[in-house]
């Protein structure tokens, strides 16, 4: 049986993406927000350089905009990977007006990013 590559896996197609983010984050009762940086998006997540230590699993809501789109998105996420300060993000509750957004906007972006 061959081993199976992490694109092989993959839902969704990602693009590049160079934008800020806050994430939004409970510790101990209290809301901390972070700032990041989205590295690649795909309807179904992004890819996050975020310093600070996150756990797989932990639920975060994360704000962040489209070059050229007139207003920021909030979306909700779990971390599914962490390499250092690199997250992955996997998308979830997203409604349908969002993932369109998300769609529409991740495809008119340049640079596709392999999915590695």
């Amino acid at each position: 049986m061959a081993l199976r590559s992490k694109s092989d896996l993959r839902q969704s197609r990602r693009y590049g993406i160079n934008t800020h983010l806050k994430i939004f984050r409970s510790v101990n009762g209290e809301q901390k927000i972070i700032a990041g940086y989205a590295r690649n998006i795909s309807t179904g997540g992004m890819a996050a350089f975020v310093p600070a230590q996150l756990a797989i699993g932990e639920t975060l809501e994360i704000q962040f905009a489209f070059p050229g789109f007139p207003e920021s998105l909030t979306v909700a996420g779990v971390v599914r990977t962490v390499e250092r300060w690199q997250h992955g993000i996997e998308f979830i509750k997203l409604d349908n007006a969002i993932e369109r957004i998300i769609a529409e906007y991740s495809s008119r972006l340049t640079g596709i990013t392999p999915n590695v």
